[in-house]
This record gives structure tokens, C-alpha cells and sequence, in this order.
């Protein structure tokens, strides 16, 4: 379900958006499904970012435990796209934090940062790891593409067993706020999103900055909260808070951002934000942090 939620923005792009799911994959696993849902995420969202035309490939597949360790299951995920591929002297680096495609490829797909850093921490935090191939078997010499393979180990769930957990749709509180998100990667801005909706939040959703502030402005008394990205095109999410409070309006903004340096948090808090979360994020803490900065906002 998580995969099949991002087929609107590949076939938004006139993508072909192609799933295949091997039948040896269990029904129920025991993992951590937000990591994987950010890993998946971050992957996609390299794919769709530097993919023009073609198509972005999903393949879940797994493998059986070894020793007659039946209850063991290794997922095996592959991202791949019909992209320019990722150059062969950066390969070896692709993962280090920060790294960053050529300028060529700035210019012509709107960035370089691929955040693939994030992906490899996430993954050894699960157990698991990732390896790079590129140019596909399917590749041209026009476009080579890239598939990111990564392997997670999972614990087999059953029906027996689901039954002594509790409902999925219980994690999810009923925070009825009216949130304005700002937010550039499409994907990002889609998990949020179901986040938010999950605990009866109605949601409006921007991609830059400058539409985010301008709608604050505007619009300010029909907000709870805002929900800001710190890195967005035209205008960062500093500026907007810094405006605002300018203006002398002082909704809740929580900053969700990649950047986990104390220097980012203390510029967050100088500006007038009121909380800094770190991706990848969890719906628990978001939840969390939403909950305490509403009831602060209606004692007033």
C-alpha cells in the first residue's frame, strides 16, 4: 500500500509506473514499517526526480532464512528508473553525507542532492544495507538508469499472532487541526500529508515557500499550525517564519528538515519557531510535538 500510494506522482510526470511483488513475500512482516516507508520514499523520489521519460520500477522480493530459520525473512526492495544514471567516478561516494550529482545534472533536473546518505543510516539501523547499480541491465547509452537494491531482515507475522496487536488505525490520534504545509518533494509532502489526514487534520499544501507565506498571510486566522521544510525554492522556511512573526502572527510552525546540526535548531528557535523535527520522520513524534504546541496555543 505504501508503494502503490506514489503512483499518482510518477504517472503525474507521464511516467509508466510498473510494481511487481514476488508471491514467496509473506502477507504480514514484523518491522519497523515507518523506516521502511521513508526508505522506499527517499528512493522514489531520487527516481522521479531525475527521470524524464520512461518508466520507475518497484520490486519487493524476499528470502528465506538460512539454518531452517523459517520464522526469518529477508526483504529485498529495487528501485530502478530509466534515468541518466549516476557517472561511474561518483559511484563510490553516492552514499557520503551531502553528496551531491555534477552541476550538469543540477541544471537540468532542478537540484543534485540525493539525501542517499539518509537511506544507508536508516538501513543500518535496521540490520540491513543497499548496493548501487548502475547502468541497468535495461539501460542505453542515452539512458542508463539506476536501480538501488537494498536487503532488510524481517521477523514472519501471522493472523495468530496480528490478533494479540493492537489495531493499526489506533497509533493514529484525533488532533482535528487545520495545517498548512510547506513542503518541495513531492513524496515528502505526500507522507505528511497522510499523516495528518490519518488524525483528522484538513490539510492545504504548497511547494515553495513564497506560496506558503502568502497564503499565511492571507489566510492566518483559518490555521492551526503550520508545518515547514527548511530548504524550499524562492524562499526557505527561516524566512517565512521570520515574516510572520514580523507581521506580528504567531501560529505554531514546526520545522521538518533533514538537517539534524545544532546550529539549524538554534536559527530555527531564534526566528520563532516553535519545534524542529528531523527526517526521517515518525508520525509518533509529529503527533507528539502537534499535541503539546495546540494546547499551549489555547491556554493562551
Amino acid at each position: 500500500q505504501s508503494v502503490l500510494a506514489y503512483r499518482y506522482l510518477v504517472e503525474r510526470k507521464g511516467l509508466q509506473f510498473n510494481v511487481h511483488i514476488n508471491d514467496r513475500l509473506p502477507d504480514m512482516l514484523y518491522g519497523d514499517a515507518f523506516r521502511l516507508n521513508q526508505i522506499l520514499s527517499n528512493l522514489i523520489s531520487n527516481a522521479l526526480k531525475f527521470t524524464r521519460a520512461g518508466e520507475v520500477k518497484i520490486e519487493l522480493d524476499a528470502k528465506i532464512g538460512e539454518h531452517d530459520d523459517a520464522d526469518t525473512i529477508e526483504l529485498i526492495g529495487r528501485v530502478s528508473d530509466t534515468g541518466p544514471g549516476i557517472p561511474e567516478k561518483q559511484q563510490n561516494r553516492i552514499f557520503e553525507s551531502f553528496m551531491q550529482l555534477d552541476e550538469s545534472v543540477a541544471s537540468n533536473f532542478g537540484g543534485s542532492g540525493l539525501g542517499l546518505n539518509v537511506v544507508r543510516e536508516l538501513l543500518e539501523l535496521m540490520g540491513g544495507s543497499i548496493r548501487l547499480i548502475s547502468p541497468t541491465p535495461d539501460g542505453t547509452p542515452e539512458n542508463p538508469g539506476t536501480c538501488m537494491e537494498f536487503h532488510i531482515p524481517f521477523r514472519k507475522g501471522s493472523e495468530q499472532h496480528n490478533g494479540n496487536q493492537p489495531n493499526f488505525s489506533d497509533q493514529f490520534p484525533r488532533i482535528q487541526a487545520r495545517v498548512l504545509i510547506g513542503e518541495d518533494n513531492p513524496v515528502n509532502q505526500l507522507i505528511l500529508t497522510k499523516y495528518l489526514e490519518k488524525a483528522d487534520c484538513q490539510v492545504t499544501a504548497f511547494s515553495n515557500g513564497k506560496d506558503v507565506l502568502a497564503h499565511a498571510l492571507e489566510n492566518h486566522a483559518s490555521f492551526d499550525l503550520i508545518c515547514l521544510d527548511l530548504r524550499m525554492p524562492d524562499m526557505d522556511g527561516h524566512e517565512v517564519v521570520r515574516e510572520l512573526r514580523t507581521r506580528d502572527i504567531h501560529i505554531p510552525v514546526i520545522a521538518i528538515t533533514a538537517d539534524a546540526y545544532n546550529e539549524s535548531m538554534n536559527r530555527s528557535e531564534q526566528v520563532g519557531m516553535n519545534a524542529h523535527l528531523v527526517k526521517p520522520l515518525e508520525a509518533s513524534q509529529l503527533y507528539s510535538r502537534m499535541l503539546h504546541l495546540l494546547k499551549k496555543s489555547q491556554a493562551g
